[in-house]
């Protein structure tokens, strides 16, 4: 179902970029890195 689907990445980047940003200060290249990678391995499948 493409709306489970949409629903599925957009929890999964809310989670992500919730745990980059819990650091002080916020996240850092590596972290800031993730959610992009993460974007393309979803839209990949």
């Amino acid at each position: 179902m493409p709306g489970e689907a949409d629903n599925f990445r957009g929890t999964v980047l809310v989670a992500v970029e919730a745990a980059a940003w819990a650091g002080k200060g916020g996240p850092g290249p590596v972290l800031a890195e993730m959610p992009l990678k993460i974007t393309g391995a979803i839209d990949a499948a």
